[in-house]
């Protein structure tokens, strides 16, 4: 008898696309308002988003967990010395990484030559 696999019917990726969308905007609401530790917890719900992702990236490999870990780290010690203007640079550089793994996971924008018609 042949076991037969089951295989998903249901794409998830669109709706981790208008969930990370959302992260986005608040994170762009709170980064202008200088609101730095509600911008931390933001990015992290985007990591938790692109988790797999990253995985995945790195097992073909990106180095995302990495500059993931080290970023965060150096965040730490910004957070702890209390210095606003080196803490929101971290959490830039960290956006910049999160916002890289959407990309490469083909979860961000859609590209295609100039000349090309269909899209």
């Amino acid at each position: 008898m042949v076991e037969e696999k089951l295989i998903s019917q249901y794409n998830e990726a669109k709706l981790q696309i208008f969930r990370l969308h959302n992260i986005w905007l608040q994170a762009r609401i709170y980064r202008e308002a200088g609101k730095l530790e509600k911008l931390r917890w933001v990015l992290d719900s985007a990591k938790l988003e692109l988790n797999t992702d990253a995985v995945r990236l790195d097992k073909e490999g990106s180095t995302f967990l990495s500059d993931l870990k080290a970023i965060e780290e150096e965040i730490k010690k910004t957070v702890d010395g209390k210095d606003p203007a080196q803490t929101y640079n971290k959490l830039i550089e960290k956006e910049i990484i999160l916002r890289n793994i959407q990309e490469e996971a083909g979860k961000g924008g859609k590209l295609r030559y100039e000349d090309d018609e269909g899209m």
